[in-house]
């Protein structure tokens, strides 16, 4: 007999799909204006964004600490900036020394701080949150949400 829990990855699966795509089709649907200091794919990441919170929602019932959306327990450690420091000046150098809106990949050029909130922030964070959030959770071995109590 086939239990109901060997189609959760393909429900997933099909979730996050659907989730994508609603958002790739939104951005056509709505647009923005070219003069607006919100680049095109700020209606793709916002729509991928809000399903993705909604499903998160909808599936778990509000316990969005099942998707890993907790304050957590972080502590600061300055061994970090080992990491992080160098990689941020890199980062800004390229983007300082490169020419306005030159490498942006595409018809429509972004201004640098533009290209550090919509594709280093905004972007990022729409997308951990489909893929890390609701996918990979959904996927996990020990995901139970949704799905009721856990079977011993």
């Amino acid at each position: 007999m086939i239990s109901h829990h060997s189609f959760r990855p393909v429900l997933a699966l099909a979730l996050a799909a659907a989730v994508a795509l609603a958002a790739l089709n939104a951005a056509r649907l709505v647009g923005v204006p070219p003069a607006s200091f919100f680049p095109p794919s700020f209606v793709t990441h916002s729509v991928m964004l809000a399903l993705s919170v909604a499903a998160m929602w909808l599936i778990s019932k509000g316990r969005f600490d099942l998707y890993g959306l907790t304050k957590g327990a972080y502590e600061f450690s300055p061994r970090i900036l080992l990491w992080v420091l160098p990689t941020a000046v890199l980062s800004i150098v390229t983007a300082v020394s490169s020419p306005e809106g030159q490498g942006t990949g595409g018809p429509f050029e972004l201004a640098k701080c533009q290209i550090v909130v919509f594709v280093w922030v905004y972007a990022s964070i729409s997308e951990e949150v489909l893929t890390r959030g609701l996918l990979q959770t959904l996927l996990g071995a020990n995901s139970h949400v949704g799905a009721g109590p856990p079977v011993s």
